[in-house]
């Protein structure tokens, strides 16, 4: 494989979004700008429900640390819930939840 420097950084399948680069952007001081969408092979919308539902867990790193503007599948995840306890602990322990 060659490192084309043209190529856009990204990942074909949802599941491999968390594998490798989760430990830079948890560590990362940074606000980051994540876009995620996955379509079918007919060319429309994929739904990525379990993926949101494991990426944003109250249990994971990353619901502190995103500011969700826009997301498809309100209804079928668990998102809104998970961005309202993100608020709720980012209220009561502030930076510290960025704290190593």
């Amino acid at each position: 494989m060659t490192n084309n420097p043209k190529r856009r950084p990204g990942f074909r399948y949802p599941s491999r979004l968390h594998a490798k680069p989760a430990t830079a952007i948890l560590l990362s001081p940074q606000r980051l700008s994540l876009s995620a969408t996955c379509y079918s092979l007919l060319g429309g919308p994929a739904n990525i429900t379990r993926h949101l539902n494991h990426w944003f867990s109250t249990t994971g790193g990353w619901v502190t640390r995103c500011s969700i503007i826009n997301t498809d599948f309100f209804d079928e995840s668990d998102i809104v819930r998970y961005c309202w306890s993100a608020t709720s602990m980012k209220a009561v322990y502030g930076h510290t939840l960025y704290e190593p």
